[in-house]
This record gives structure tokens, sequence and C-alpha cells, in this order.
């Protein structure tokens, strides 16, 4: 018993604490019509000028179970028209990193596990004295080419855009979080996307607003009951939940985890659940337990008596 203790606190810890970390912006993708699909404008009033090295970060995975991964991660669009891209390309399972019309050279590919399971974290540095640019995913470097734009100044959009010939809809069913802007190694500007509501998020070193078209904000499905469906259970549903609950109850009781803590509250508790009251004696057997009789009639389970009676 005490094993299954551990494995229910141990469950409850995983929980409470990944939820706290629960937050980001889900990306309507293919599966829905093309005025549905998510974008993000980092700027959309003006662009990002910056007078020397600059790098843009941001932590993406991809939502599983969908047919079309094709498309944009993001495009960077400088002020003379040049674009560097992040494509995922589905029938290779790779990312390409395109400058203007033409394929960089760099590129990568992230195992399926961790692409649609955890958060990877990609960064682009661009060394405009140089003309060359970085890619890193996880900390690694993947790859070095050259920048192609001349100019300082950056349109930097996620997902679907409509910015004049640049504007696509093909985009990955995606989820990205922590954007993060950085010039000459210090931090400019950083979106959390970590928003419940509405069509604008704010970077919270200069509270500059970028524009959400049909967002798909992931905070409040960690923080509300969504009910997807309803369904009967039949057999001994309720003796299992009134487990669960006892052990629930007698750890708050016990305000611990270790296992002879929760026992003692165990033998303590008097707890109402779905089968009756329930409460243990001194030997740690159920007083006023009840009993079921079972006959089988037509390849069923019929109930015939119900006794209750006591642990003694």
């Amino acid at each position: 018993m005490n094993k299954y203790i551990l494995c229910i606190a141990i469950l409850l810890s995983i929980k409470i604490n990944g939820s706290a970390q629960s937050y980001g912006l889900a990306f309507n993708s293919h599966e829905v019509v093309l005025e549905k699909r998510t974008a993000i404008d980092l700027s959309p009033e003006d662009s990002f000028c910056f007078q020397k090295d600059f790098a843009l970060a941001f932590e993406f995975q991809f939502i599983p179970n969908h047919q079309i991964y094709f498309g944009y991660l993001f495009r960077l669009i400088s002020n003379d028209n040049r674009n560097i891209d992040l494509i995922y390309n589905q029938p290779s399972s790779s990312f390409k990193l395109i400058t203007g019309e033409n394929f960089s050279g760099i590129s990568f590919t992230i195992d399926s596990l961790r692409l649609y399971k955890k958060w990877n974290l990609f960064s682009l540095k661009c060394d405009q004295d140089n003309h060359l640019i970085q890619c890193f995913v996880n900390g690694r470097l993947i790859g070095t080419g050259r920048l192609p734009a001349s100019g300082n100044c950056f349109k930097i959009l996620f997902g679907a855009n409509d910015f004049q010939k640049f504007k696509t809809r093909d985009l990955p069913p995606m989820q990205i979080r922590n954007i993060r802007i950085r010039e000459e190694n210090k931090d400019r500007y950083f979106w959390p996307l970590d928003e419940t509501a509405g069509d604008l998020c704010y970077d919270k070193i200069r509270h500059k607003p970028a524009k959400v078209r049909n967002p798909e904000w992931l905070k409040p499905k960690y923080q509300k009951w969504e009910m997807i469906g309803s369904f009967t259970i039949n057999g001994y549903a309720g003796v299992a939940y009134d487990a669960t609950q006892v052990l629930i109850a007698a750890m708050r009781q016990a305000n611990s985890t270790e296992p002879k803590k929760i026992a003692q509250a165990l033998h303590e508790i008097r707890f109402n659940g779905m089968t009756g009251m329930i409460s243990f004696n001194q030997d740690g057997d159920l007083n006023n337990p009840t009993f079921t009789i079972y006959e089988v009639e037509n390849q069923s389970w019929v109930v015939k008596k119900v006794i209750t009676g006591s642990a003694n």
C-alpha cells in the first residue's frame, strides 16, 4: 500500500508543478480555413531597428496528430525587402533556413519525441558588421550562413502573415512561447506569451505590444476545466474513485507524503465518499464495510444482495 501512496503523491506533484509552467500560444494551421489561421506580428506599427549584432530566440514544439506540418515558423523581413525564413519541410522531416529565394545551407532535424513532447529552443544570431547568421537549436550550433539583408530594420512575423509580397497562410501546427530579442548580448524585448485572452501580448521589458490574430492561448487550458465529452462507466469506478480520494484526503490531513504519517491519518479519517462513509479501525479494516453478492445471468453480473456489516 505504501508504494501506491507514494506513486499518487508523485503524480500529484508532477501535475501541480507542470501546470505552473504551462503557457504559450498554439497556432491554428492547415486544419482550419485560411482566415482562421494564427499569426503574430511583433511590431504591427513599425519595424525593429538594430545598430549592432542582434538575436531572435523562442521556444517551440509541434502539436501532435495532424496530417499537414509544412509551413513557416517565422519570417524576418528587412526594410530592403530581403527575407530570412524558418520553414518545416514535411517530406524530409527537417527544418530549413531560407534566405531570399535560396536555401541557406542550414538545416536540422529534431527527434520526434522531443519535437512533439518538449519545448525546443531556437536562436538566430545576426552579425551585421560581417553579414553572418548563426543558428542554434537547444544550445547547439547547427549552421552558419550569409546575412542577405543590407538594411538594419526588420519586421518579425510568426505563422501566417499579410505583409506585402511575403504574405503566407502556410504554417505548421505548433506552440510557441518565450520570444526574446537581444542586441549586443542584452535583452531588449521579451514576450513570454503567458496571456489568457485577447489579441495583444506585451513584452515584459518595454511594454511593446505585439498583435496576434486568431490566438489560442495555452494558459487558460490549465487554469479552467473544459468538458470535452461525457460517458458512463459500468462496474467499480466508484470504489476506485473513493479509494483514491481517501488517500488524497489523508495526505492533506497529514500534510505529508511520508507513508507512516499517511497511514496514521487513515486510521483517524472519516470520508464521505460515493460509496458511503469510509473510516478504518485500529487494525486498518473498514468500519461497516459493504458486501455485494453477484450472480451471472445472461453473461452479465447481476446484483443479488447487498450486506452492510461490521469490520469485527
